[in-house]
């Protein structure tokens, strides 16, 4: 598959996944929500295993610990999301999906530092992005 496509597919997912989320939060609340997430990553662990099992062999000391860093800020993030979702009104709802789904820009800015700079251009796109939120936000 196309890594544009992929991208896409993935901005659906992510643009809808937040509304059945908060929908499911407020019946039965965001653990039983993080279970149902984990459940579901553990399946598509499982397939991923499957199909990539020789990719285990280059594993390191310090992809793993790299790894597991990743996994446990991405559960956390997803907890927390799922208790926004569980205590924002409805009305405001797209209000998290917008705030959480920032993240890239954040990410441009971390890299800028620690991996490459941004060009001028970027910058320009991370000041629109900021000022996109509050423009969304405002009321």
């Amino acid at each position: 598959m196309n890594w544009k496509i992929a991208s896409l597919v993935a901005l659906a997912m992510w643009s809808i996944y937040g509304f059945f989320g908060e929908r499911s939060a407020k019946i039965h609340g965001e653990k039983v929500n993080m279970i149902f997430e984990t459940l579901a990553f553990i399946v598509l662990a499982f397939i991923a295993a499957a199909s990539g099992i020789g990719d285990f062999k280059k594993v390191t000391g310090n992809s793993a610990f790299n790894a597991s860093i990743m996994g446990l800020l991405s559960a956390g993030g997803f907890w927390f999301i799922l208790y926004a979702f569980k205590v924002v009104p409805q009305s405001e709802t797209f209000l998290v999906l917008l705030i959480s789904g920032m993240f890239p820009v954040i990410a441009a800015i971390i890299n800028n530092f620690i991996v490459s700079p941004l060009t001028i251009c970027q910058w320009i796109g991370v000041v629109m992005a900021g000022a996109g939120l509050v423009l969304v936000s405002w009321k």
